[in-house]
């Protein structure tokens, strides 16, 4: 399980970006909305200057037709890398795509490409088994074809993005549909991660954490947190009364 930042501003990226647990920074258009950035390049600028090339930075592109959402991560994998020197240096790009027809196409593309791609905005299992598996494409088209088989293409998205909060306000348990995902894909051999995305609490957290670690099978979940949160990540009442112990004797 991997933590992501879920935060648009500068000083939350900055901060982050000094935690060794934190692996990069998610947003998407409400983000930047709440945080108040127009768009998604203060995000990447933010990223870059914190020199964390290892992590990934999240971006969701607007919904469209493909080829208009193909050409809108190119515009943001282009922009990256003006400003790192190569689309290899890092940090990597993880293009956020809607769960619509047309975003497979666009995923399908995307990952022949070299690029990573995540289905975002999933809120149940039969959403999460629909956009598991990306179409046959024509060779540098978007047309789904006969053609080879499914084994010579790119299969499946590095990533869906679950949401784990917005299901829970909704009434239902985010946390026990996000087992059924995880189980599924395991299951069926299904190699995308899932993105528990819109955690808002460390009770929440511990809930995700506490499932998984009794899960049978591989786990395939990260998590998405807000600042206050993945900033608490390593305190907890009984270490903290541990090391004012250990403090006092010395």
């Amino acid at each position: 399980m991997r933590f992501y930042l879920d935060s648009a501003k500068k000083s939350h990226i900055g901060a982050a970006a000094k935690m060794a647990w934190v692996a990069g920074v998610t947003t998407n258009p409400g983000i930047l909305h709440r945080d108040g950035i127009a768009d998604w390049r203060p995000v990447v600028k933010a990223v870059v200057d914190t020199g964390r090339k290892d992590w990934k930075v999240w971006l969701q592109v607007p919904a469209g037709d493909a080829e208009s959402m193909v050409k809108s991560a190119e515009k943001m994998e282009s922009y990256l890398a003006d400003r790192t020197g190569g689309s290899f240096v890092g940090p990597t790009l993880v293009v956020k795509l809607p769960p619509i027809r047309e975003s497979l196409f666009a995923g399908s593309h995307l990952v022949a490409a070299g690029k990573e791609v995540c289905i975002t905005g999933i809120a149940n299992p039969v959403q999460a088994l629909g956009v598991a598996c990306l179409p046959h494409l024509e060779p540098g088209g978007f047309q789904a074809t006969e053609g080879p088989p499914s084994s010579r293409n790119p299969g499946f998205p590095q990533y869906i993005a679950y949401y784990v909060g917005r299901v829970n306000d909704a009434g239902e348990s985010g946390v026990a549909r996000l087992e059924q995902i995880n189980s599924l894909y395991v299951a069926n051999g299904i190699r995308t991660r899932i993105l528990g995305a819109s955690v808002r609490s460390h009770q929440e957290l511990a809930q995700l954490t506490a499932a998984f670690a009794a899960a049978p099978g591989k786990a395939l979940v990260d998590v998405t947190l807000p600042f206050d949160v993945l900033a608490n990540v390593l305190e907890d009442a009984v270490t903290a009364k541990a090391l004012a112990e250990f403090s006092d004797l010395e």
